[in-house]
C-alpha cells in the first residue's frame, strides 16, 4: 500500500522557479506519486507539460491525479448559471490536460458552503446536472471522477447523498474520494492541543483512547463508519487526521482517527492505488521524517506500552490507565518506533528508563 502526497501549491512553487526544489523533496522522502492542484495543468502548454511529466518520471514520481478546481467560484453546485458554467469548462480543460499526459483521476468537489441547510438538496441537484455533462468526456476519456465527501454545511456532507449520486449514474468511471479529515469531523469531537507541552510525556492509546497534552481523549470511529458506506466506490484517498471539531489536516495520527482501524479496513477492500497524504509535517518537521512516521503508522510499528493499574481497577477506565498506549517522546513530541533495545523518534535520543520511555 503505497503513500503520495497532496500538493495544492505546485504550481506556485513552479511560479517561483522552485519545482525542482520540491522534486528533490519528494526524492528524499521516497515520494513516488503525487496528486497537484488542477492549476499546474491549466497553465501550462501541452509541450511543457509533457516536458515536465518525463522530468518526474526519471526520477521515479507519477503524478496520480489531480485535485480539480474548487471554490465559490468554480462551484459545480452553483445556484448561479454563469458560476456554474464557468466550473464545468474548467473541470472540462482539466480532463483535456489529463488526457494530455494520461492520469486517470480527477477528484471533485461536489460544491462549497452551504447558506442554510435547506438548500442543501436544491445544490445536490444542480451538481447533478454538471456532473452529467463532465462524465460524459470522462467517459470519453477514460478519467476517473472521483466526488470527495465534504465537511459540515457543504454540499456533499452527507456520504450517503454521495454514494446515492454515484449509483445513480452507474458508470464506471464515477466513484469517491475518501477523505478522512472530513470523515472525522463532527464525530466524536473532543478538542487536542497542537503541540505537546515541553517535557511532558505523552502516551497515546490505539484503542478506545489517546492521551493530548495529558489529557485522555476518546478516540473516533466515525471515520470507519462513514468508510464502510462507499468502501466499493473508492478511487482516491485523501488521508489527514484531527481532533473531530473542524478540519485541521493534521499529520496522522497526531489526531484522534483510528488509524489502526482504518488501515486494516483498507488492507480489506485491496486497495491498488496510492493513498494521497493531505497534511504538512507535525511540527514543521521535514516532509521526509512525516512520511516516515505515516508509513510506520501504516505499519503498526508504534511503541506501546501497558499503563500501570491501581488495585480493583478495570481494563479500561475513563483516564485511559490499565491498557496500551502509543508512546511519544518528551523531547520533541513524536511517536516513538523501533523496539526497546533501539528506540527511535524524531529527536533519536529516547532510552529505556525503569520500563518507561521518556526524552533524555
Amino acid at each position: 500500500m503505497e503513500l503520495g502526497l497532496v500538493i495544492p501549491e505546485l504550481e506556485e512553487h513552479y511560479q517561483k522557479a522552485g519545482f525542482y526544489q520540491i522534486i528533490e523533496k519528494l526524492q528524499k522522502g521516497e515520494i513516488q506519486a503525487i496528486e497537484p492542484h488542477a492549476s499546474f495543468l491549466l497553465n501550462k502548454k501541452e509541450k511543457k507539460l509533457l516536458e515536465l511529466k518525463c522530468e518526474l518520471e526519471k526520477r521515479n514520481i507519477s503524478i496520480s491525479s489531480v485535485h480539480a478546481p474548487f471554490g465559490e467560484d468554480k462551484d459545480l453546485s452553483s445556484t448561479s448559471l454563469i458560476t456554474r458554467r464557468k466550473a464545468i469548462n474548467q473541470h472540462l480543460l482539466t480532463m483535456k490536460k489529463m488526457d494530455t499526459i494520461k492520469i486517470s483521476v480527477l477528484t471533485i468537489h461536489p460544491g462549497s458552503r452551504l447558506k442554510n441547510k435547506e438548500e442543501s438538496l436544491s445544490r445536490e441537484k444542480l451538481f447533478k446536472k454538471s456532473l452529467e455533462i463532465l462524465l460524459k468526456q470522462a467517459e470519453k476519456l477514460k478519467i476517473k471522477l472521483a466526488v470527495e465527501n465534504m465537511l459540515p454545511m457543504r454540499t456533499g456532507e452527507n456520504i450517503t447523498t454521495i454514494k446515492e449520486i454515484v449509483d445513480e449514474f452507474s458508470s464506471p468511471y464515477l466513484g469517491i474520494c475518501f477523505d478522512t479529515g472530513h470523515a472525522n469531523v463532527g464525530k466524536g469531537a473532543c478538542p487536542v492541543r497542537n503541540r505537546p507541552p515541553k517535557g511532558d510525556r505523552t502516551e497515546m492509546p490505539p484503542a478506545r483512547f489517546r492521551k493530548a497534552g495529558g489529557k485522555a481523549i476518546p478516540i473516533s470511529n466515525g471515520v470507519i463508519e462513514t468508510f464502510n458506506i462507499v468502501k466499493e466506490k473508492i478511487f482516491d484517498f485523501h488521508i489527514h487526521d484531527n481532533d473531530g471539531t473542524k478540519d485541521m489536516h493534521l499529520q496522522p495520527p497526531y489526531g484522534n482517527i483510528n488509524w489502526a482501524e482504518f488501515f486494516a479496513a483498507i488492507e480489506n477492500i485491496n486497495y491498488q492505488r496510492p493513498l494521497m497524504v493531505e497534511s504538512l509535517p507535525w511540527q514543521g518537521r521535514e516532509l521526509s521524517w512525516m512520511f516516515k512516521e505515516v508509513r510506520m503508522l501504516k505499519d503498526n510499528k508504534i511503541l506501546r506500552k501497558e499503563s500501570p493499574k491501581t488495585p480493583n481497577q478495570s481494563d479500561v477506565t475513563s483516564d485511559g490507565s490499565g491498557q496500551e498506549h502509543y508512546l511519544k517522546c518528551a523531547k520533541c513530541g513524536h511517536f516513538i518506533y523501533g523496539s526497546e533495545s533501539n528506540p527511535i523518534c524524531y529527536c533519536n535520543t529516547t532510552s529505556v528508563q525503569t520500563g518507561k520511555f521518556e526524552g533524555q
